[in-house]
């Protein structure tokens, strides 16, 4: 198990019931949440306020509600014609069965 995520606190709680790390052991599943929304503030290209206070509420909201919450981030190119866009919505299936 790779050290510092969630997994290996989770393992570390498992296997050390009585160790009274509580305060430690929030601080560092605190910390993982932490390192995941920052490494999205460099990775994101521009950003608004709104997205940047939307994406602090997701992070905290995982936090808060524990595993297992898996959240993935894709970049898209933006199209320079919404022509292009739109002809290549109605191409995906899955798009024609939910318009």
């Amino acid at each position: 198990m790779k050290a510092g995520t969630l997994a290996a606190i989770d393992d570390f709680v498992r296997r050390h019931p009585q160790s009274h790390l509580d305060t430690d052991i929030k601080a560092a599943r605190h910390a993982v949440y932490q390192a995941a929304l920052d490494r999205y503030l460099q990775q994101a290209p521009t950003k608004s306020p709104a997205e940047l206070a939307f994406m602090e509420r997701l992070v905290a909201w995982a936090e808060l509600k524990g595993p297992p919450v898996e959240i993935r981030f894709r970049l898209f190119r933006h199209f320079p014609k919404l022509e292009l866009l739109d002809s290549r919505c109605f191409l995906n299936l899955q798009y024609l069965w939910t318009s």
